[in-house]
Order: C-alpha cells, then sequence, then structure tokens
C-alpha cells in the first residue's frame, strides 16, 4: 500500500483532521530522512578532504616542479608539454568536482538575519548580467513593490539563486529570455526563475535536484542539488515546472518567519 493509499483511506475514514495529522507524521519523517542523510554526507565529505584533496595538491606542485626542472635543462619537449598541460587540467576539474562534493556535504551553520530579499535579488542580477549579455540572452526583471522580509542566511540566498540563473542561462540560446520574478504573501516569499530555454523532459524533471544528474556535456550535477539543500536547510522548498522545447520554471519558496532548525545561529 502507497503513502498516497493510505492518506486517501485515513481521509475517507476519519476527514480532515486526520489527514492533517498524516501529512505532519509524513513531514517529521523526511526532515528525519535528511538529517540522517545530511549526517552521512558531512562523514563521508571528511573522509574525501582526508584522502583525496592533500594528495591532489601535492600532485599538482609536483607536476609544476616537474615542469621548472625539464624547462631549465632544455628536455620538454612538444610532447611532454602537452602532456603536462593534460595533467594539470585533470588535477583543476578533479579539484572543481570535489570542491562541488564537499560544498554539498558540509552541514552549513546558517547565520540568520532578517532581510528584505529584493534587493538581495537585484544586486546578484547586476552582477550577472555582463554573462547573460555575453550569452545572447536577455535578462528581466519584475521585484516586487512590497518588501518580502526573511529570516534568512542572505549569502546562502544568493547561492542558491546563482546556481538557478546559471543553469538558466546556460539552457537558454541566443535571442531568449530569462525572466527573474519575487512575490510572497504573509507566510512565505518566492522567487521565480523562468526561461525560454530547451527545457526538461518528464523524466528528467524528477531528478534534476540529484546530486550528480546532469543533462549538459560539462559541469558537475551539483548545482542544484546544492540549491535545494539550501533552501530546504531554509525550511523551505524548491518547486520546478518544465516543458520540452518551451523553457523551464524554477520557484525557490522561503518561509517569512525562518526556518526553526539547530542548526540556525
Amino acid at each position: 500500500m502507497t503513502a498516497t493509499t493510505v492518506l486517501v483511506a485515513t481521509v475517507a475514514a476519519a476527514g480532515w483532521g486526520a489527514f492533517a495529522v498524516a501529512v505532519g507524521l509524513i513531514r517529521k519523517r523526511r526532515r528525519r530522512e535528511r538529517k540522517r542523510e545530511a549526517e552521512l554526507l558531512e562523514r563521508l565529505g571528511g573522509g574525501l578532504a582526508h584522502e583525496l584533496k592533500n594528495p591532489l595538491g601535492a600532485l599538482n606542485l609536483n607536476v609544476g616542479l616537474l615542469e621548472e626542472e625539464l624547462e631549465s635543462s632544455n628536455a620538454l619537449k612538444d610532447g611532454s608539454r602537452a602532456r603536462l598541460a593534460t595533467i594539470k587540467r585533470e588535477y583543476r576539474r578533479l579539484e572543481t568536482v570535489l570542491n562541488g562534493f564537499l560544498r554539498y556535504a558540509s552541514r552549513r551553520q546558517l547565520s540568520m538575519s532578517s532581510v528584505d530579499i529584493n534587493p538581495l535579488v537585484e544586486e546578484l542580477l547586476t552582477f550577472v548580467k555582463p554573462e547573460f549579455h555575453r550569452r545572447g540572452v536577455e535578462l528581466v526583471e519584475e521585484v516586487s513593490r512590497d518588501p518580502l522580509v526573511c529570516s534568512i542566511d542572505a549569502a546562502l540566498f544568493k547561492q542558491a539563486l546563482l546556481n538557478v540563473l546559471l543553469n538558466a542561462s546556460e539552457a537558454t540560446p541566443a535571442g531568449g529570455k530569462v525572466h527573474t520574478m519575487t512575490s510572497g504573501d504573509e507566510r512565505e516569499a518566492a522567487v521565480t526563475v523562468s526561461d525560454t530555454g530547451v527545457g526538461i523532459s518528464r523524466e528528467d524533471v524528477a531528478h534534476v535536484f540529484e546530486a550528480y544528474f546532469t543533462t549538459k556535456n560539462t559541469g558537475t550535477g551539483l548545482g542544484l542539488a546544492i540549491t535545494r539543500k539550501i533552501v530546504e536547510d531554509h525550511g523551505g522548498r524548491v518547486s520546478i515546472e518544465s516543458t520540452p522545447g518551451k523553457g523551464t520554471s524554477i520557484t525557490l519558496i522561503f518561509p517569512r518567519k525562518g526556518p526553526s532548525p539547530a542548526g540556525a545561529r
């Protein structure tokens, strides 16, 4: 029997009060599961930092020293130069993958403050506008006239939104548009990023926020996973709608009162 079947049976038998209780229990179970997952990832991250980060740094240092020695003795031929360049390029790629995983796995201590998210969004859009212009993508801004004050970690909020904006720019061909809008009510504030890009298939939509899932030829597949983790750490949620060939819309939703987890400070 699925969770949906249980909920339907509960509603039929005891009404909406029991339904609300059942939903609350499911949410608590999901929070416990996310906590266990975060603890496991943190342990894995610590192990990887020790086992891989330091040896990778030593490898890069020794490749540099070897290159200098060969240069000074006039023994560095074109073939050797190309091989050393490949090693250094692969080092940078592995370092990027490892650092991305460590950011995803780390348990963040949220530095909370009451902030109007509208100026944060405007500041970030100003920052990314040159990159959108370079790609030939129009960046459209629609910020709420009303303040949307939330209890958030401003730096992590901008990181979460930046990941979504960069994904949108990469998915949108030249001549397309990316529209960013803020909205909210007394309970929640939302930032929606909609693009006119290639869209995502129905099968892939269910996986876009999973770690290491990507439909691109480049990238680590961690950007949107990190975004979801940041939003959920704030007690919020992420939603996505996409139509292949027409575009994608991602919404980051934050509670106006902020999260209640022990990690906030």
